[in-house]
């Protein structure tokens, strides 16, 4: 049972797990085995002439920000701490240093502030990456720029490390995080299941896929991009779309293998190509696609934003209008040579 959860009644860790993975409940049932692992721990001790103090960030891979961020920071240096601790026994050593009353409020609240404007899209984006490739180093460099910079403190000393973890486990065992309220996760849950029995009617009459030949069906997600995706209102039959599958199973673990889309080492699924073949809109649960990454094998990708841009896979975009008109007008130019030398011939033969 979910010790985390405050009120009368207790909810189980299916129900929290089911909250985290959007309802779904193969990754919910994963989480709760502990095999689905979607935040990272991040852990940093830190120290100069003038502050010192360390830092706990629970970072989520699927939103690619920060969920929850504990800074304690001291003008006196802090002993006992070591970020190769796993992030349990970290986060009790620093929240027993901010219970001890020896911290320093205002530098506290910089260093939070500090990591706060600094984590910015792009080094979030950058943050994942680094997750994926196990660079602890690249990790350290990061933050310790970052520290800096927002600090104005030059030759900041800085240790790291991270770590994965759920936010199942984060929910039940964090003392320093934000909990979830159980009454508004009962609700939710309730809406959650009254939506889905509501769209699941809806397709029993309207089944997107009927008749294709459908070998596995995963969910999935759009990998975004702010700037050159293609806004999610816009996408049509055909539109080829760079996706990742959220499902983490056995299954759809050989498929991404089968794609060279898993990486081994962080045990996360990699992005992959796709082609839309179906689009449709429902007025409380958003968008709905299913995309096609091979014979047989489809993603189902359920979005509520509206205002989000998708990446598309220029690299197999199909030919578009103008490269097909640009052929016309390359055959055109082709003929009116041709021909210009035929009529050059004849006037010769004429004036012989």
């Amino acid at each position: 049972m979910a010790n985390g959860m405050k009120g009368p009644e207790q909810v189980s860790d299916l129900e929290i797990a089911l909250y985290f993975t959007g309802n779904n409940e193969e990754a919910a049932k994963e989480m709760v085995s502990g095999n689905y692992k979607d935040q990272y721990a991040v852990k940093g001790i830190f120290s100069s002439s003038s502050i010192s103090g360390a830092f706990l960030i629970f970072f989520s891979l699927s939103i690619q920000s920060p969920t929850n961020t504990y800074v304690v920071a001291t003008t006196h240096p802090i002993s006992g701490l070591d970020s190769e601790m796993d992030w349990l026994s970290f986060e009790k050593s620093i929240v027993d240093i901010y219970a001890s009353g020896k911290l320093d409020g205002i530098k506290t609240g910089t260093v939070s502030s500090a990591l706060s404007s600094g984590m910015t899209f792009s080094f979030n984006q950058d943050l994942k990456k680094i997750f994926e490739s196990s660079d602890p180093v690249m990790i350290n460099y990061r933050f310790k720029r970052l520290l800096e910079e927002k600090l104005m403190v030059p030759q900041l000393r800085l240790a790291m490390d991270f770590e994965p973890l759920s936010s199942l486990e984060i929910e039940l065992k964090s003392s320093s995080a934000r909990k979830l309220n159980l009454k508004d996760l009962k609700r939710r849950n309730q809406e959650e299941e009254i939506l889905k029995e509501t769209i699941t009617e809806t397709r029993k009459h309207d089944n997107p896929l009927a008749g294709k030949d459908v070998k596995m069906l995963f969910s999935g997600k759009f990998i975004l991009s702010p700037i050159k995706g293609k806004n999610i209102s816009l996408l049509t039959q055909g539109d080829r779309v760079r996706v990742f599958i959220t499902d983490k199973n056995s299954k759809s673990i050989k498929v991404a293998q089968a794609f060279n889309a898993f990486d081994e080492k962080t045990q996360t699924i990699l992005p992959i190509s796709g082609r839309v073949v179906s689009t449709r809109f429902f007025p409380k649960a958003g968008y709905e696609f299913y995309v096609i990454i091979a014979k047989g094998i489809y993603l189902k990708i359920m979005e509520a934003q509206e205002d989000i841009k998708v990446s598309i896979d220029e690299d197999n975009k199909p030919q578009g209008t103008s490269q097909k008109n640009s052929a016309r007008r390359t055959q055109a130019i082709i003929w009116v040579c041709l021909s210009a030398l035929v009529m050059i011939g004849i006037i010769v033969i004429i004036m012989i």
